[in-house]
């Protein structure tokens, strides 16, 4: 190969691998597109204290956690007060997605928390991975932390502005059940949105 085609061709791998670095970081806070489907989701769920508003995977019928005591213990596992959280059930699936409200949640923190999510969410080593991402859905920031064991699935997410409040909406879904419900989980997540 000559010399010259030689170099015009390192040349232009450099600028297409310029050009691929530049769009891959100007779409980190873009919004991420989900394959919604409507026929799989059932009703609305609104909160005008949190601004935001979603749609529930169909069969999933809300339950009420001030009566329930267990349900109260696990929310005070996962640092969350009962009174403020709303949570919606599909028992023959055995899922759930828990929604509530963030208090104290400074940039800082969150921050830190994304640079080592290790130390919030596995402390006690029950999850045999944590993978995290940062985008936008529906025009608010989002982080998420995709929490994995053996048994269990949860995509919890962390909604930050464009909102009246901070919030997480949490979907725990059991590892025998993903396939039959990721869709689900996708469809509803593409909902979120302030109202």
């Amino acid at each position: 190969m000559p010399a010259k085609l030689h170099y015009i061709l390192i040349l232009f791998s450099i600028i297409l691998i310029g050009c691929i670095k530049t769009k891959e970081t100007s779409q980190t806070n873009d919004d991420l597109l989900f394959d919604i489907n409507y026929t799989l989701l059932g009703e609305s769920f609104y909160d005008t204290a949190l601004g935001m508003k979603m749609k529930i995977p169909l069969g999933w019928k809300k339950v009420s956690m001030l009566n329930d005591k267990a349900l109260a213990l696990k929310l005070k596992q996962l640092h969350l007060d009962s009174l403020g959280s709303k949570m919606y059930i599909d028992t023959a699936q055995h899922a759930s997605i828990l929604i509530s409200k963030i208090d104290n949640l400074t940039t800082e923190y969150l921050r830190r928390m994304y640079n080592n999510p290790d130390s919030t969410y596995n402390l006690l080593k029950q999850w045999d991975s944590v993978i995290k991402s940062e985008f936008s859905i529906n025009g608010i920031p989002t982080y998420q932390f995709l929490l994995q064991n053996k048994d269990l699935i949860n995509f919890k997410l962390l909604f930050t502005g464009k909102t009246k409040q901070k919030f997480q909406v949490d979907y725990f879904i059991e590892r025998s059940n993903y396939l039959g419900l990721v869709k689900k989980v996708e469809s509803s997540i593409g909902t979120i949105s302030p109202l």
